[in-house]
């Protein structure tokens, strides 16, 4: 039973207050599931179902923590590296990516790419690298960003480099990939 308090103060009649009856609890309300239902708990570390006949505990996706780095010694206009190969029955997920290069062409600008396969979507990052203006060309570009690149189990994970000229080459190329790898119930 709703009891509603009206203030009337110059010819408005304005709702001010709903009061809930006695012997209701605050807060949202609580929810009976019967028979069988599939749920997903997320970001929760555990999770007691109680009044159950057997307490059942939910626990959280073990994930174990994940460093890859590479290099290519020679790129000459786009060179790709494969980083890894994401384990049956696991999810890399990716949250930093690191980089660095040397442009020896001046004039020259490039991209490099993260690229792999999520729900068999193709996903990739971009980075774009400056132009290289230093006095005959030997400029090193390096970086690092937060990333997030999710990756299905058994997908590559490619780091790739993309020069502005096909006349243009890098002495060196190197990737670091940072984040983590979690079961997939």
């Amino acid at each position: 039973m709703n009891i509603r308090i009206f203030a009337f103060a110059l010819f408005f009649a304005v709702p001010f207050v709903t009061a809930q009856p006695a012997g209701v609890p605050p807060g949202p309300p609580a929810v009976e599931i019967t028979g069988t239902v599939d749920t997903n708990v997320v970001n929760v570390p555990d999770v007691i179902v109680a009044n159950t006949p057997l307490p059942v505990v939910v626990q959280a996706a073990a994930r174990t923590p994940v460093q890859v780095h590479e290099t290519n010694n020679s790129c000459t206009f786009s060179c790709q590296i494969i980083m890894l190969t994401v384990p049956v029955g696991q999810r890399l997920v990716v949250e930093y990516l690191a980089a660095a290069t040397q442009i020896d062409t001046p004039g020259v600008s490039g991209t490099i790419t993260v690229s792999t396969k999520f729900l068999d979507q193709s996903q990739s990052i971009r980075v774009g690298i400056t132009e290289n203006s230093g006095p005959g060309g030997n400029t090193k570009d390096v970086f690092g960003e937060v990333v997030k690149l999710y990756a299905d189990p058994d997908a590559e994970v490619r780091c790739s480099l993309t020069l502005s000229s096909v006349l243009a080459d890098a002495d060196f190329f190197t990737c670091t990939l940072s984040g983590f790898l979690e079961d997939i119930p």
